[in-house]
């Protein structure tokens, strides 16, 4: 049963595709296999766990990188939870950013709904008037967003 198993087998065992678990292994998230005689990727059965962590830190947002982060904390012998609070917590606080702007921007939709006016033309509009005399309330101005998703005047 602790036998080595194939990609394929690994794959189909995990719900992870083979292409992805060859990059997790590129990226360093996996460790590196050995091969079979016939040159194939041969996996122990922990791969099974690894993958499975992958995939539920990134079902919480988790990317590529974090993940790796946390890898090399637990192989380094320090327990990772600290930092995995820190990016939850960060993760949580950018997600309710988000949440608040989609429903500034629900509310600013229903009332471009609200105030539709079918046929309208108006002087001095070349594509769609309702967009272009559109006047968005304060919460839905046009924001740029650092590399980290801090925000900052336009």
């Amino acid at each position: 049963m602790n036998e080595p198993w194939f990609i394929g087998e690994i794959a189909k065992r995990s719900g992870c595709s083979t292409h992805a678990i060859r990059f997790y292994e590129k990226q360093g998230l996996l460790d590196r296999t050995h091969r079979s005689p016939s040159g194939y990727r041969m996996y122990e059965p922990q791969a099974l766990d690894r993958l499975a962590f992958i995939r539920k830190a990134q079902r919480l947002g988790f990317n590529l990188e974090e993940i790796r982060d946390v890898f090399v904390l637990s192989q380094r012998g320090e327990r990772p939870c600290v930092h995995v609070h820190k990016l939850a917590s960060q993760k949580l606080a950018e997600l309710d950013q988000t949440i608040r702007e989609s429903l500034a921007m629900k509310r600013e939709l229903q009332r471009l709904l609200r105030d539709w006016r079918p046929g309208s033309r108006r002087q001095g509009t070349s594509i769609c008037p309702h967009i272009e005399t559109f006047v968005p309330t304060q919460a839905l101005q046009p924001q740029r967003r650092h590399k980290k998703g801090r925000k900052h005047d336009a």
